[in-house]
């Protein structure tokens, strides 16, 4: 489980204008699917897949119709499976994840099942993380400087949403652990949005004092900006399922390589 501690770091945020088999906190009803097992198949007429485009990992894209009240996740994969004894007639269920296009289909149900097997669903990415470093090399309390580039990739305009401030974050992972800091909105209670235009790509810097009693390694970095006003349960730092949803994020995320020594 990745540790937040927010306490041991100090961030300074500048905007550069650059022209899952478990109970689900938040009320919704799971697929059933273990969201690790890469075994599961397309099997049954209750069984669909959604992928993230250009992305080999497919887990916790959330799968919802919102008229019939449940929502799925997908696994490894990308595969899901609707609630048995759907109710007979037309319905329509949508597949989203933080930092995509969300993507719709509509089908029709006879006798709790749909009348012909679900579409695949390829979610287009919206906007694209990429970060670079000022070195590769750091001691203990250093100063880590950061610059964040969001790049919407797509052809539409994305609007990122924070309840809190700042919306950017970074985490630094040694072996899988979050050691400093955490993938959530900051503290402050002001709301922040992001509007990026097609092709459009704004920078962000971040000043990370690395905390004295990390040990040395090899670590990875990684930052974005939260969206939690889109997609809470991904940027939610506590516990369970909620924490699974955060973790998702970085297979997906771009990341740099650094030494702390």
């Amino acid at each position: 489980m990745s540790a937040f501690r927010p306490w041991l770091l100090f961030i300074a945020v500048t905007a550069i204008v650059a022209g899952a088999a478990c109970s689900d906190e938040f009320g919704n009803k799971l697929s059933g699917f273990d969201t690790d097992d890469s075994e599961q198949s397309l099997d049954d007429a209750l069984t669909g897949q959604a992928f993230l485009d250009v992305e080999s990992e497919h887990s916790f894209i959330r799968v919802q119709a919102e008229e019939g009240g449940f929502s799925v996740l997908t696994n490894s994969n990308g595969l899901f499976r609707l609630p048995q004894d759907l109710s007979e007639g037309e319905w329509e269920i949508t597949a989203s994840y933080p930092y995509f296009h969300p993507v719709s289909q509509a089908f029709s149900v006879s006798r709790g099942l749909p009348t012909k097997p679900l579409e695949g669903m390829v979610l287009p990415r919206a906007v694209e993380f990429s970060i670079t470093t000022n070195g590769s090399f750091f001691t203990r309390d250093s100063t880590l400087t950061i610059t964040l580039a969001a790049e919407n990739v797509s052809t539409e305009p994305v609007i990122l949403s924070s309840s809190r401030s700042p919306m950017a974050a970074y985490a630094l992972r040694l072996d899988g652990v979050t050691l400093a800091g955490g993938l959530f909105p900051g503290n402050t209670d002001e709301a922040q949005d992001v509007l990026l235009a097609p092709s459009e790509t704004k920078y962000f810097e971040l000043n990370v004092v690395i905390p004295a009693d990390l040990p040395a390694g090899d670590y990875l970095f990684y930052a974005i900006l939260t969206t939690d006003l889109t997609h809470p349960e991904y940027f939610d730092p506590s516990e369970g399922t909620a924490s699974a949803f955060n973790e998702s994020l970085y297979a997906k995320l771009d990341s740099a390589a650094i030494r702390i020594n």
